[in-house]
């Protein structure tokens, strides 16, 4: 009897490196598209962390700003602005403390705050303090600079390059508004509001590309310069001046020092010039010959504002007799 033999053969040596070939190739693909997502989103966690550390940063910037300190105890009426640097990419200014208590010799509790980029692309802050007389402005434009008490990185990653860090608005004359990127000292007054601009990357050759972050702060606390205006009503020699229509931007009170001729009006009693005046309102007899009148306003920081001209001519020896232009 005749038994069929069953067949035993198996795979191939050549089948099974193909096979294996084959799993190798679709492993190492994997392992390449799990490799790109890990590093997405190792690159998308730096972005977010990146964008919580710009945000809080800028949270407190906002804060210290809505809280500048002015006007100072500077006899001095420049310093008497809160701002003291106002760049692109650099920022001093002084602020009322958070925390510690008022001093002797600083009895508002005063501190200096800087925020400038470094060319490490780090947005730093530096922060001066003092229990005395308050100290000079460091000078020093490396950032950062020597002459803080402190220095500390408060965003990595700042990919602004030559793109201004802070943008002022500025408004020289009340009602009349200009997007400025850097503000003059004798300007600083006329800055009502400052906005900041991150760019952060944390990888700029990869996406996702910089991520922009913005905040806009009034400055509410800074003193404006007051505006100037005045009219002039003659009767007889006698010149009646009304600057009820000067204006405090901040609405307080205001001085008045009248002029004619560009020099101070004289006291006729103490032979003395009036300085400046709390009513808005002076009358004076005036001599014969022309007149060139204005009044200068000053507001409680010190800042001052001249109004445009008005022109007295007065007439006759005996009995004097004015008309006003």
């Amino acid at each position: 009897m005749t038994r069929s033999v069953r067949s035993q053969s198996g795979f191939t040596f050549v089948e099974v490196l193909l096979a294996m070939s084959l799993m190798l190739i679709i492993f190492a693909a994997t392992l390449a598209v799990f490799t790109v997502m890990e590093r997405g989103a190792s690159t998308n966690q730096k972005l977010n962390e990146n964008q919580q550390q710009a945000r809080v940063a800028t949270d407190v910037l906002a804060k210290r700003l809505r809280n500048l300190a002015s006007p100072s105890d500077s006899t001095v009426a420049l310093d008497q602005q809160p701002l003291e640097r106002a760049d692109a990419q650099d920022l001093v200014f002084r602020t009322v403390r958070a925390d510690g208590a008022p001093t002797v010799g600083n009895p508002q509790n005063l501190e200096r705050y800087r925020y400038c980029l470094g060319t490490d692309k780090m947005l730093y802050e530096q922060r001066q303090t003092w229990t005395g007389t308050i100290p000079a402005t460091p000078v020093a434009t490396a950032c950062p600079g020597g002459g803080w008490t402190s220095t500390r990185t408060v965003v990595e990653n700042v990919v602004n390059g030559t793109r201004p860090v802070f943008h002022y608005q500025g408004s020289p004359t009340p009602g009349t508004y200009s997007e400025l990127t850097s503000v003059a000292p004798a300007d600083f007054p006329t800055a009502i509001a400052l906005r900041s601009t991150l760019f952060v990357d944390p990888d700029v050759a990869r996406r996702p590309g910089e991520a922009t972050l913005t905040t806009r702060v009034f400055l509410r606390n800074q003193n404006r310069p007051p505006t100037a205006d005045f009219t002039a009503v003659a009767s007889g020699k006698k010149i009646t001046m009304n600057a009820s229509m000067s204006d405090d931007p901040e609405g307080n009170t205001l001085t008045y020092e009248w002029l004619d001729n560009g020099t101070g009006l004289i006291d006729p009693v103490t032979s003395a010039a009036y300085g400046y005046l709390a009513n808005s309102t002076f009358s004076f007899n005036a001599t014969a010959g022309t007149h060139v009148l204005r009044v200068r306003v000053k507001d409680v920081g010190g800042l001052t504002a001249l109004s445009t001209t008005r022109t007295a001519t007065c007439t006759g020896t005996t009995t004097v007799t004015c008309t006003v232009s």
